[in-house]
């Protein structure tokens, strides 16, 4: 087995857009923030003069809907992020299915048949009645 990653390995989740600030940091669009970030993998993946290099993230905060800033180990500055601007992100095809704790996007579909949902019944659909008792007695 080859040391090398391989493009069917991999799943592209996004785009650099540009560099943010003078700290390195990266402004990735992702294709679908609902199913992946930065953050829920263990590296993020680039090519990078026809070779796929992995990346730590460092740190990452949100920036609007469908963005992200990214944080990533050995980019440091704003020249060296310049050189991922325009960068397909890739990560490994097998963690996709990972769910990170805050996530629940993964699903797993399953052939075994299952009993059906119960319609709740009507008594336990009342709310609780709370009563309250005044005393006649005002002390």
């Amino acid at each position: 087995m080859s040391g090398y990653l391989k493009s069917d390995d991999l799943t592209a989740i996004g785009r650099v857009q540009r560099t943010h600030g003078i700290k390195g940091e990266l402004n990735i669009e992702l294709y679908d923030p609902d199913k992946a970030v930065p953050s829920d993998f263990s590296c993020l993946i680039f090519d990078l003069e026809g070779i796929f290099v992995p990346f730590f993230v460092r740190g990452e905060r949100p920036r609007g809907a469908s963005s992200c800033l990214v944080e990533l180990d050995d980019v440091d500055s704003d020249t060296a992020a310049s050189a991922f601007v325009g960068k397909e992100v890739y990560v490994l095809s097998s963690e996709m299915t990972i769910s990170s704790p805050l996530r629940t996007s993964s699903a797993t579909v399953s052939s075994t048949p299952t009993a059906p949902l119960s319609e709740p019944s009507p008594a336990s659909m009342i709310p609780p009645q709370t009563s309250f008792s005044r005393s006649s007695d005002p002390t």
